[in-house]
This record gives structure tokens, sequence and C-alpha cells, in this order.
């Protein structure tokens, strides 16, 4: 027997095993469910318990549409589980309802013959759909749909056993190994991809996340930064043209420099020359600026296309990918015009983040610490035992990271779930923010964001303490943790003029400046900002202007 892959078994990700009928399902699920260590259930067996008839009589009885209706349903609570599941050939069958499995589940289609499936079906009763021997007529129809799942296994004239073998081996790949995450939003729930070796998969991850390839798709525009042309861009342009699209390449400058209204206009007319239609994708390749700024063109251009987020820096995998914020700057400000619109998918392979320079590793990790902050439990633990203070190195095992990567991810998603437009609890996210933003404007933003959040981090906990409301040495505990991960704790800044560049924090409600401050680990709280004096007496203690 083969032994299971990594994180196989109770805990990961459901298998969903599709397919049309007599392709196997229901004979390699129990032999898949025996190697991966796990359960399997057949959804069939599952509707038929929840409606108390067999499948036959749910057909006869309430028609094909109740019967879908109800599959629906069944299909995604078991897609949430973490056990092999063999779903009927009908389930996904409409694009939406692959997603919707392809974002919790990790999906495989199984696939035979006609020759095979004739003999398979031959003398069988109890399938609705084929008791009438209008069986391939029926195949023909859902070939393209089948064809869509980007896991295929070919089952024609094999035995079970070496079916479940192959599957095995398929699930090693990255797409088998990704974990995924469905991330709620008002304007339509949407993917999170986490894995290594993810971007030559992208064009077939697109399609099961019901973004349709070849004839069908509009023109894909990859918007990037020139420090990326090389390095990632190939691969992602290579895996888009296998799966039918026609991409162009669109440049705009690293950094926050990309994130400008003259940078935006030129995106704009660079859409329209390339006659991006309603049909369109836009994918923005590369870290927090260039999402910004290509989540809001395409939020904005012909009033909406579709985006899809591919994050090559620690700092947007873990926090500015996710959850629908795009914005530009203004020089009055930063991301003072945005619009809240999710992406159709976050596809974050931490294969790009082996060629991050080291100061933007920390960068990001500076986020890292502030989820776990806010979360606290086990990513704080994790963080403190063995602080990963460098980026991992194209000879590592990618595993630990796309674990960090996920955990910290899972936080932003858990918290933007309940409050898309931040009217509420998304505010916690801002920890450590109000201050960091000052920091950058008093430094002429020359100081990196993610060094700034860590300072931001060490000030939110000394003025937790100054109000009575931080345990006893939270501050010590984070400073100590944040210089482990290289971070600075301190800055070279003038505090009235931090204070001043605070002032324009756009979060301010009723003209009062809010911070949030942590009381402990895992809880936080939003509070009026306290007076001058107290604000100058933490600022004194975290710079040295």
């Amino acid at each position: 027997m083969n032994a299971p892959p990594p994180g196989a078994g109770s805990g990961s990700p459901a298998i969903i095993l599709c397919g049309f009928m007599a392709t196997g399902k229901t004979r390699v699920g129990p032999l898949l469910a025996e190697r991966w260590g796990t359960t399997f259930v057949d959804a069939d067996q599952a509707i038929e318990e929840r409606l108390g008839m067999s499948v036959s009589r749910i057909f006869a009885t309430v028609g094909e549409d109740a019967f879908r209706s109800v599959e629906r349903q069944v299909c995604q609570e078991l897609a949430e589980g973490d056990g092999v599941v063999a779903v009927g050939g009908g389930a996904v069958v409409e694009p939406d309802d692959l997603a919707v499995l392809a974002r919790r589940a990790t999906v495989v289609c199984l696939e035979a013959d006609e020759e095979t499936l004739a003999h398979r079906l031959e003398g069988e009763t109890g399938r609705p759909l084929a008791d009438d021997g209008g069986w391939r007529e029926l195949l023909g129809s859902r070939r393209d749909a089948y064809r869509s799942v980007a896991i295929r296994v070919d089952t024609s004239s094999r035995a079970p056993e070496d079916v479940a073998d192959e599957i095995m081996a398929r699930l090693r790949s990255p797409l088998g190994q990704a974990r995924r995450r469905p991330v709620p939003a008002p304007d339509g729930e949407y993917g999170l991809l986490v894995g290594s070796g993810l971007l030559p998969e992208a064009g077939a991850t697109l399609r099961e996340h019901s973004l349709p390839a070849g004839r069908a798709a509009g023109r894909a525009v990859v918007v990037t930064d020139d420090s990326l042309l090389e390095l990632h861009a190939p691969a992602l342009l290579d895996s888009l043209r296998s799966a039918g699209w026609e991409p162009v390449v669109v440049r705009v400058p690293v950094g926050e420099a990309a994130k400008s209204l003259s940078e935006l206009a030129r995106l704009y007319h660079a859409l329209a020359e390339h006659y991006v239609a309603r049909d369109g994708l836009v994918l923005g390749l590369g870290g927090g600026a260039v999402g910004d700024l290509a989540g809001f063109a395409a939020s904005t251009y012909l009033r909406g296309v579709a985006y899809v987020a591919v994050p090559t820096t620690l700092l947007a995998m873990v926090d500015a990918a996710i959850g629908g914020k795009t914005a530009v700057n203004l020089p009055q400000g930063k991301n003072l015009v945005g619009t809240f619109t999710s992406p159709r998918l976050v596809l974050s392979d931490v294969a790009t983040l082996t060629t991050l320079p080291a100061a933007e590793w920390r960068a990001g990790m500076a986020e890292v610490v502030k989820h776990a902050l806010i979360a606290g439990g086990e990513l704080l633990d994790r963080l403190e035992a063995e602080p990963p203070s460098r980026p991992p190195s194209p000879t590592d095992q990618l595993d630990q990271t796309v674990a960090l990567v996920d955990r910290a991810a899972a936080v932003k998603v858990g918290v933007v779930a309940g409050d898309f437009r931040e009217q509420g609890r998304r505010e916690v996210l801002n920890l450590g923010h109000t201050f960091a933003h000052g920091f950058e404007r008093a430094s002429g933003w020359t100081v990196r964001h993610g060094e700034a959040v860590a300072v931001g981090l060490v000030a939110a906990c000394r003025t937790a303490a100054e109000l009575g409301l931080a345990e006893p040495g939270l501050a010590d505990r984070i400073q100590s943790l944040l210089s482990a991960l290289g971070l600075p704790v301190a800055l070279d800044l003038d505090p009235d003029e931090v204070l001043a560049g605070m002032a324009h924090d756009k979060k301010r409600r009723g003209g009062r400046l809010r911070l949030v401050l942590p009381e402990r680990p895992g809880s936080v709280v939003v509070r009026d900002a306290p007076d001058r004096r107290t604000l100058l007496r933490v600022l004194e203690g975290v710079l040295h202007g």
C-alpha cells in the first residue's frame, strides 16, 4: 500500500470523486479512503437517507430539479469534511457547483471510454438517467464540464486498485497538496489556495473556479512589475496559454509607485487597447501594491471584470490579497481612493517566496505577528518557538511555509467573513496600523510598511498598558518576538510629526482617532485614542528622533 501524502487523513481537506456514471467512483472510493487513512461517503446514499427514498424514487416523485437542489446542499456539506466523497455524475455539471466544491476540497474526476462504460452499464438498473439507454448523449453534453476538473484519472479497463494508486500519486501534485479555503463575501464567495508549485497549474485552477478558458474566454491581462517579469510571469503566462487563454502583460512600477492615479489611468488605457470586455480577466501578479492597483482597476473598468489575485510576497499572501480591499494613493495619504470588491480566486504559490528579499520577508512577518496576536493560540506559540527570520530557500521543503501562510491567512479570512466593509469586527485588522501610517507619513514614505507595522504593534501594546488594558508583560513579549524575527522595534522619527501623520488616518470616527489595542493574545478592542500627552509618552518609547 502506498504511504499517504503529508497531511493526509483526519483534518485534511475532503477528496471529491466526480465523473460520469460507471466510471468507478463507488468502487475506487473505499480503496482510496483506506490508503488516505480516512472515511468514505457515497453522496447518493447520504441523499437517500436525508429524503427517506431511493434516488430512482426521488427522480420519479419530485423530479430531477428537486434532486439537484438536495444534492447541491449535501455535496457542499460533505466537502467541508475530511473524507473521500463520491458524488453523482451531475454534481459538477454546473460550473458554479464545481467551483463551490473546488473551494473546499480536492476534486478528482474519473473518466472512462465509451466501450468501458457500455460494458459496465450493461444490464444495470436503478440509474434514472441511463434507464432509457440515452447515456451516450448525456455523456456528450457533460464532457466539457468534466474537463474543467484539474485532476482527471482514466479508469478505462483498469482495476480499481490501480486507479486508487494513481489518484494517490496525483494527490502528491501541487494541486493535490494545496490547502483550500472558501472566503465568504457579500459579492460572492471565492476560493483561497495556498501551496507550492501552483503557478504552472493556474490555468487549470481557473477553470475549476468557474473562469472559462478557450473559445469561451475573454482576454486575460496580467498586471505585474519589472522585478517579476523574468522570475514568475513566464510560468503563469504558459499556464494560461495551455488552458486556452491569450494573455497579455501590463508592466507597472515596483512598490507603492504603482498605486497612483496616473498608473491607474495607464492601466485603464491598456485594458481598452487590448479590447478587454466584460468576459475578460485581470490577474495581479505581485505584492500588495500590484494587487491593490490591479484589483481596483478590475473592479471599476466596465463596472467590473473578473479579478484573480496571484500574490508573490508574504505580506500579500497573508493579508493584502484577502478581503476585497483595493485602492490607490493620493498625495494626501495612502489608499484614499478604493473599493470593496472580491477577487474570483486568490492563488498563493509559496514557491515564489524563495526569491523574496529578506527585508520583504521580514516585512510580511510583521503582519503574521499581527494575526497571531489577534487570534492567539497555536500560531503565536509556533512563532515564538521557532521564529522564521528568513525566507525559504529554493532547496527547502516548503511544507512549513505553506502551513505558516495558511494559518496566518485563515485569521484574516475569519475576520473579514463577518465584516466585509469594515463596519465593526474587521477594524481589529488595523492593529498597529494607525501608528504605522503615522510612521510612514513622517518618514516621507521611506519606512517599509512591514517595519512600520512592527513598531506600530509595540506602540499599540504599550498604549494598552498605559490604559490598563493589556496583561502584564505583553509589550515585552511581542517586542521580543519581533526582534527575533529581525524586525525593528523602534524608529528614528520625530514624535510630533508622527502624531500629525496619524491625524490623517482614514479610520477616524466622529473626528476622533481610534486605536486597536490588545488586551492579551486572542483579545483585542477598539478604543478612542488617549490624550496627546499619553500618545507622546508611548511614542517617545519607540522613537529616537
